[in-house]
């Protein structure tokens, strides 16, 4: 369900309107953060999916890819 509602990233969260963001949040210490971004466009995500997808495929043969892939 979160793939539909258009989470792509395990290090990110999807906020629910009709609760609060106090309660959602996990780290709540002092000095916690969070950062409201846009998610991309699909088209990009799956590009990038495939070319670290290749790069863990490949690390012995090009070493420098999985780096590149993740800039």
């Amino acid at each position: 369900m979160k793939y539909a509602a258009g989470l792509h990233d395990l290090s990110a969260s999807l906020l629910n309107k009709d609760v609060s963001i106090f309660d959602q949040i996990h780290n709540k210490e002092d000095g916690a953060h969070s950062a409201f971004l846009p998610l991309t466009e699909e088209k990009d995500q799956e590009l990038l999916f495939n070319l670290i997808l290749c790069a863990k495929k490949v690390p012995a043969l090009y070493p420098g890819f999985a780096r590149f892939a993740r800039t």
